[in-house]
């Protein structure tokens, strides 16, 4: 039992650790990388997408794909306009 404790409170620790990731773009593709990559994107269709490839090969698709319309009505203005 004491096993467990030990376990979760280790687990809980990990998972609470701040992950830092280098942005890589088409000057920096490393495929390497890619395939280590540990943190990926639930898309809405299903696909898993490694986050390290989100932004250079998928972003553009996956916002095109998912992306709801707003109604003009629906959008407020940030400031006050002026009377």
């Amino acid at each position: 039992m004491a096993e467990v404790k030990e376990t979760a409170s280790i687990t809980k620790i990990l998972a609470s650790l701040p992950v830092q990731l280098s942005f890589m773009d088409g000057y920096n593709f490393d495929l390497k990388r890619i395939q280590k990559c540990g943190k990926h994107y639930a898309v809405p269709d299903g696909r898993i997408i490694p986050f390290c490839t989100m932004n250079i090969m998928h972003r553009q698709e996956v916002e095109r794909k998912f992306a709801k319309k707003i109604a003009e009505e629906e959008v407020k203005p940030i400031l006050p306009q002026a009377t």
